[in-house]
């Protein structure tokens, strides 16, 4: 019969706050995230799979904090302002 080796408080402590900063605020759906992102919810799981949005998994699930999104964002894609579009019937500046 084995016996397991208990873990010494230091290190249960270390579990308990790398346990604390991964839970720390609010999670995001797929959906919630594709709503923020104008995308499909299909597009933030492929990108989630692909590892160019970091996501945590729950089972089935996969869940994103905002912040986390954010920074993926900036860093891996470039993003170009585009030019607001006319309103319909608004005469246009020549």
């Amino acid at each position: 019969m084995k016996t397991r080796k208990r873990k010494s408080e230091s290190e249960s402590r270390k579990a308990k706050g790398n346990a604390e900063k991964v839970c720390a605020g609010p999670f995001l759906d797929q959906r919630e995230v594709a709503k923020r992102l104008g995308l499909q919810p299909r597009t933030v799981g492929n990108w989630a799979r692909e590892q160019k949005l970091p996501a945590y998994r729950f089972g089935r699930l996969l869940r994103f904090k905002w912040d986390e999104v954010e920074q993926a964002l900036a860093a891996n894609f470039r993003c170009v302002p585009v030019a607001a579009p006319l309103a319909i019937g608004a005469p246009r500046k020549t």
